[in-house]
């Protein structure tokens, strides 16, 4: 899945409090910033999601990915 850094944050603060943890945002910028960077994950992978429009936006996508999948 990709995103903004600034949904990839807000999401990890609420992961975080609904976890019983509360990040604060310097706290989830760090352990973001510790991690392989967006660019070199998508060099990786095999398909990228992108996940910074609409859920409908989302939506079609999943279901592209998954008719080239389950071939």
């Amino acid at each position: 899945m990709l995103f903004r850094s600034s949904q990839q944050v807000d999401r990890l603060i609420q992961r975080s409090k609904s976890q019983g943890r509360s990040l604060t945002p310097l706290q989830a910028k760090a352990r973001i910033e510790a991690q392989m960077p967006i660019r070199e994950k998508i060099a990786y992978a095999d398909y990228v999601v992108h996940n910074d429009g609409t859920f409908s936006d989302l939506k079609d996508q999943v279901h592209q990915l998954w008719d080239v999948l389950k071939v």
